[in-house]
C-alpha cells in the first residue's frame, strides 16, 4: 500500500482530485494507493498514521506545497523544516513539493502551467483583473485585496460552459482533472511529478 498525505482539510477538495486522477491516468495498474489530507504541512507533526504505516511495512509519501517565502515558505526552507519533522519521527516518507520539486510556488502555479493553451485567454484575462484592483488601490482611498490564487484557476473553469453532471463534480472540488478540454496531462511541466511516482511505484 502506497499511502499519500496532502496538505488539504479533506478529500474534496481539487489537490486531492488531481492526485487520484494523475496516478489513475499515468499508473492505470496501480490500484492500492490511499490519500489522506492533513489540514496544513504542519499535520505531519500530529498524524499517527506515518508510524502506522511504517509497522504496516505500508510506503509513505508526502505530496505539499513549497510555497514562496512570502508565505513563510520556499522551496529550500520547506524541503528542510519537513526533513527535520522527519528526522524527529524517525519515520522515513519520499517527499515531493510542488510545484516541481525543485522551485519555490504551490499546487496553483502547477495548474497554471498545465491548462489548455488553447484557453490561456481566460488565465489573461484573470491577471488583467488583478491588474484593475491593484491599480484602483493605488488611485484612490478606498483598500481592496487581491483576489486568493485558487480563484484564479476557479475562475478558469468555471468559465466553460459545462454539463449538469460536470458541473456538481465542479461544485464538488472535483475540477474536472479527467478533461483534456481544460487539462494537459501530458505535459512536458509534470515530468518530475510522474519520475517521482514512477521511482516510488517501480521500488520496494
Amino acid at each position: 500500500m502506497i499511502t499519500i498525505f496532502i496538505e488539504s482539510k479533506h478529500l474534496k477538495t481539487p489537490e486531492a482530485n488531481f492526485v487520484k486522477t494523475y496516478i489513475k491516468y499515468k499508473f492505470p495498474h496501480l490500484k492500492d494507493f490511499e490519500i489522506i489530507p492533513l489540514n496544513g504541512w504542519e499535520g505531519l507533526w500530529k498524524t499517527n498514521k506515518l508510524a502506522e504505516n511504517k509497522d504496516l511495512g505500508n510506503r509513505n509519501v508526502v505530496i505539499f506545497d513549497a510555497d514562496t517565502p512570502e508565505n513563510n515558505g520556499g522551496f529550500a526552507e520547506r524541503k528542510a523544516k519537513i526533513e527535520t519533522i522527519k528526522d524527529e519521527l524517525k519515520i522515513d516518507f519520499d517527499l515531493f513539493l510542488l510545484p516541481n520539486n525543485s522551485s519555490n510556488g504551490d499546487f496553483e502555479l502547477l495548474l497554471e502551467n498545465i491548462i489548455n493553451p488553447e484557453h490561456k485567454i481566460l488565465l489573461d484575462c484573470f491577471e488583467k483583473y488583478e491588474t484593475c484592483i491593484d491599480n484602483s488601490k493605488k488611485n484612490s482611498e478606498l483598500t481592496y485585496k487581491l483576489p486568493i490564487r485558487k480563484a484564479k484557476i476557479y475562475s478558469y473553469i468555471d468559465a466553460f460552459p459545462k454539463s449538469r453532471q460536470l458541473n456538481e463534480r465542479f461544485k464538488n472540488g472535483d475540477w474536472l482533472f479527467d478533461n483534456e478540454t481544460y487539462w494537459k496531462l501530458n505535459d512536458k511541466y509534470l515530468d518530475s511529478l510522474k519520475q517521482f511516482l514512477e521511482q516510488i511505484i517501480t521500488t520496494p
